[in-house]
C-alpha cells in the first residue's frame, strides 16, 4: 500500500507526511482497520479508518502483487471501500485523554466485529520512559455514511516484574495484542538500563470497562 495519506473517509491528504501505520484485520477478513499518524504544521494529527475488505477485494481484482495506492487512479473506488474515519489533533497537554495516542504512545491495535459493530483495542507504553501503561478500546458502529464510537480505557499494572532482582523499575511496553478467545494477549516489552526481557501476558476483555472522557 502507498499514499496512504490518503487513505481516510474524504479521500483527501490530511497532514504534511505520514510517520507511522498500523493496521489489523478481523478474524475473518472482511474489516481491515488502519492507525495512522501524521505531521502537522503544529503538532501531530491521528487517524483510523476501517475498510470493507470486500470491497477493495473487487477493486484489485483478487490480485495483491501491486501497490494499492490511495492516492492514484483507484483513489475513488478506494474511498468508497472505506467505511469511515476518525481524526484527532493532539496540541492539548493532558496526554492521557488521548485516544489514540494515549500518553503520547502507540504500540499496537486489534480488531474483532461486534454485535454489527467492531471493538478496536490500542496498547500503549514506552522503554524510554516511565509513563502509564494503559489499553483502550474503542467500540464502533455505523451511523449514516460514516461510524461513531465509545471509548474506554485501562491502566495496566504489573506489579510481579517491578523491581525484578532488586535492579530498578523497569520501562515497559505493550505490544502486538491480538484478541484470543474472551482475551486480549499482548507482548511485554521490559527495559531496565541495558537488560531487556520479554513476557507474553493476557487480561479478559470484559477488564477494559472505565469510560474514556476525552479533551
Amino acid at each position: 500500500m502507498s499514499k496512504l495519506a490518503y487513505a481516510n473517509k474524504s479521500g483527501r491528504n490530511n497532514g504534511k507526511s505520514v510517520t507511522r501505520v498500523a493496521g489489523a484485520l478481523t478474524a475473518d477478513g472482511s474489516t481491515l482497520v488502519m492507525w495512522k499518524q501524521l505531521t502537522e504544521k503544529k503538532g501531530k494529527r491521528m487517524e483510523l479508518s476501517l475498510y470493507d475488505m470486500k470491497k477493495i477485494r473487487k477493486i484489485i481484482g483478487g490480485k495483491f502483487e501491486k501497490t494499492l495506492s490511495f492516492g492514484g487512479k483507484l483513489k475513488k473506488e478506494l474511498k468508497k471501500a472505506c467505511i469511515g474515519s476518525i481524526q484527532k489533533h493532539y496540541y492539548q497537554d493532558d496526554t492521557s485523554k488521548r485516544l489514540l495516542h494515549p500518553n503520547e504512545s502507540f504500540q499496537s491495535l486489534d480488531i474483532e466485529k461486534n454485535e454489527g459493530g467492531w471493538k478496536i483495542y490500542i496498547t500503549s507504553g514506552s522503554e524510554k520512559s516511565n509513563i502509564p501503561l494503559t489499553i483502550t478500546r474503542m467500540d464502533v458502529r455505523r451511523k449514516g455514511k460514516g461510524i461513531q464510537y465509545n471509548a474506554f480505557q485501562e491502566f495496566v499494572s504489573l506489579p510481579a516484574l517491578s523491581g525484578l532482582n532488586n535492579s530498578g523499575i523497569p520501562k515497559f511496553e505493550l505490544e502486538g495484542c491480538h484478541v484470543v478467545g474472551n482475551n486480549l494477549d499482548f507482548g511485554v516489552v521490559a527495559k531496565n538500563g541495558s537488560e531487556v526481557k520479554q513476557y507474553i501476558a493476557y487480561i479478559p476483555l470484559s477488564a477494559v470497562q472505565r469510560p474514556l472522557k476525552e479533551k
